[in-house]
């Protein structure tokens, strides 16, 4: 018998022959059977013919085996051989197979391990980065005010005797007005014919783009953006005055003060600042908040304003002396509620007597708390979402109040009820604002600004943006109207 083994089958063959392309022994038949099927040498995958076959002469004088030629059991034989024969191929190839699949997994899984590693240096290198990034935040200065006590706090005779002494004044004032809006004060069709003056869409950065608070005095505007920063901007020179940088996140709620040149900030980073034009680091610091701050207004009285957060604490703080004189939260004051953000601050503003407090909540309850007595004096229900933006008139006796769905609710101070509802939207109302005099009411839900004339409640006018406004105020005599949008514009509207 022959020691020429074929290299598919691994067995003695008796008919060897030659591949030219790769110098291979095969058994003739196999390879033939294997050219048939893939046309290719089985070694290294060489196009290969039949034809080029080179048979090889074998030396031994040991006679073929017979092999059977009639049917039945030679003939089966002959056809178990002829199987095994093609098992013998697809064998081969399945091995063959195997092997470069192996060393295809072998090479996919060191590139695996090569990313993984890659990707862990990379990872704990941006975790440095950010860490090292961090530390060069502007830290807030020494010489800042900070609060953050959790000692008693509350009112002193002197200063409820100046409230009292301040609404007073104001309410006598307000008795002896006209019913009748001062002349110079623009009128319906003033309104109708207001027209884009100005427009800067470069005060705060691109990315992360948006202005998402806004309180103007004059011809001078603060805005604070998504940027985390704060701007004090001239509209009419069309000057930035003053930027102030310190926030952690982005700011919630600005609040102009009188002299134009003072700014109160809130943020989502739980923090009010104030700020002072000429001065990069911040007047004060006040940290005595938890959650984000949803609302900033001034006290008549110019000494003090209100603040409010999501934690469901209000406060009232001393601009002077930097810190907090009167605290209250919510949870500790009034029942426990069921939903756990029933008490939650969207917003909140100060009576124009200054006696009176309204404070919208996640809820849909607007509570109006008496400052001296520190206590509810009425709660306004049923606004079925969250109060977003309340605004108390001049006139001394309306309340807005804007929801998270749309709805403007108007209320009488006087009877404890709601005279009007107006669903202006499927869009959160971001802001509801009077005019100094409580002729008109602004409104910003959507992407639009509208104006409304309370006695006829007649839609006067309305402005877009390309984005969700955010803010809105009058400017004086109701003969101006700025607004603001996360598409980064403060636009300004005159009378002609």
């Amino acid at each position: 018998m022959s020691r020429i083994l074929c290299t598919i089958s691994g067995q003695p063959t008796e008919d060897p022959v030659v591949s030219p392309v790769s110098g291979a022994i095969f058994d003739k038949t196999l390879i033939t059977k294997y050219i048939g099927e893939f046309g290719k040498d089985p070694t290294n995958d060489a196009e290969l013919t039949a034809a080029q076959l080179i048979p090889v002469q074998l030396n031994n004088h040991i006679s073929e085996t017979l092999r059977p030629q009639t049917a039945s059991i030679p003939a089966l034989l002959k056809s178990l051989q002829n199987e095994w024969e093609v098992n013998m191929v697809y064998t081969y190839r399945i091995r063959r197979e195997l092997q470069r699949a192996r060393q295809e997994l072998s090479h996919a899984l060191y590139r695996n391990d090569a990313s993984v590693r890659t990707i862990s240096r990379l990872t704990a290198q941006l975790a440095a980065a950010r860490t090292s990034l961090a530390g060069l935040e502007r830290a807030d200065p020494v010489t800042a005010m900070e609060t953050d006590t959790n000692d008693e706090l509350g009112l002193d005779q002197e200063l409820v005797e100046q409230i009292d002494a301040r609404a007073g004044e104001l309410s006598q004032s307000r008795r002896g007005r006209s019913k009748e809006a001062p002349a110079e004060d623009a009128r319906i069709d003033d309104i109708e014919k207001m027209e884009l003056k100005t427009e800067n869409k470069n005060l705060h950065d691109s990315t992360p783009a948006g202005i998402t608070c806004l309180d103007v005095k004059e011809n001078i505007t603060a805005t604070g953006g998504n940027d985390k920063k704060v701007i004090l901007y001239n509209v009419q020179s069309d000057t930035v005055e003053a930027t102030f940088v310190g926030h952690k996140k982005k700011i919630s709620k600005v609040l102009l003060l009188p002299d134009k040149e003072t700014v109160v900030s809130g943020g989502f980073d739980s923090q009010i600042r104030t700020w002072k034009k000429g001065s990069e680091i911040p007047v004060a610091v006040y940290k005595h908040h938890e959650g984000a701050i949803t609302d900033l207004d001034l006290h008549p009285l110019g000494t003090h304003f209100l603040s409010v957060s999501t934690e469901g604490l209000w406060s009232f703080n001393d601009i002077d002396a930097g810190k907090t004189t009167l605290k209250k939260n919510m949870y500790q004051y009034l029942p426990q509620p069921e939903s756990a953000n029933a008490y939650s601050f969207g917003s909140g503003k100060i009576h124009p007597d200054g006696i009176l407090l309204g404070m919208g909540t996640a809820g849909g309850v607007l509570y109006v708390w008496d400052l001296r007595e520190q206590s509810v004096a009425a709660e306004f229900p049923d606004h079925g979402s969250q109060v977003t933006s309340i605004g108390f008139s001049e006139n001394g006796y309306h309340l807005a109040a804007g929801t998270a769905n749309g709805l403007l609710k108007m209320w009488d101070l006087r009877k404890l009820n709601s005279f009007k509802t107006v669903e202006l939207s499927t869009s959160e109302i971001k802001q509801v604002s009077f005019d100094n005099y409580g002729t008109y009411l602004a409104t910003a839900s959507g992407t639009t600004a509208k104006v409304f004339h309370l006695k006829s409640w007649k839609e006067t006018n309305a402005f877009d943006h390309d984005d969700i406004v955010t803010g809105i105020r009058f400017g004086p005599h109701a003969r101006s109207l700025v607004t603001t949008s996360l598409d980064r514009k403060l636009r300004r509207f005159v009378v002609p």
